[in-house]
């Protein structure tokens, strides 16, 4: 019995609150279910991989992130949070953060996380309703970015508290 390989594909590519993948030529329609610990990537000059998604319409989410046209990497960090929270991750909360920076992250009921890359760097994305999270490294926008309710305590103001 020969396997259809194309049709696994399908069914990895979108799931249905667990791995996603989207790319620009990602835009064929699909549907089916896809194992949790099986995220899916495409290769593209920039892509977004979605590990999870949970409560939020990830695939809307993954679509724009790949489609964030930015300057530089600190304007692409920015956008990044104000286009995930405006798809449709309200009253969440975003942060973004070059993941080759050290950083502790301790959030709480998180409903969206990929992986992002601009330009040759790697950056993780989540969408959260609350926690803490620790940038153990450079603070510029470069490097990080977020957006919803919090407030910033420590040195430079590197410690971020999600209400």
């Amino acid at each position: 019995m020969r396997r259809n390989l194309m049709s696994r594909a399908g069914r990895l590519f979108l799931g249905v609150a667990t791995a996603l993948a989207l790319t620009a030529a990602a835009a064929a329609p699909a549907a089916a279910a896809a194992p949790a610990d099986q995220p899916v990537t495409m290769a593209t000059p920039s892509s977004v991989t979605v590990f999870k998604s949970k409560g939020v319409p990830g695939v809307k989410i993954a679509h724009a992130l790949d489609g964030i046209d930015a300057v530089n990497r600190a304007e692409f960090t920015q956008r990044a949070v104000k286009v995930a929270a405006r798809v449709d991750a309200h009253p969440y909360n975003v942060i973004i953060m070059n993941l080759s920076v050290n950083y502790k992250a301790q959030l709480t009921g998180v409903k969206f996380y990929a992986n992002i890359t601009y330009k040759g760097i790697f950056y993780g994305i989540w969408i959260a309703t609350g926690g803490k999270f620790t940038n153990l490294g450079d603070g510029g926008y470069k490097n990080w970015a977020f957006f919803g309710q919090f407030n910033r305590t420590g040195k430079g103001g590197k410690v971020v508290h999600f209400h």
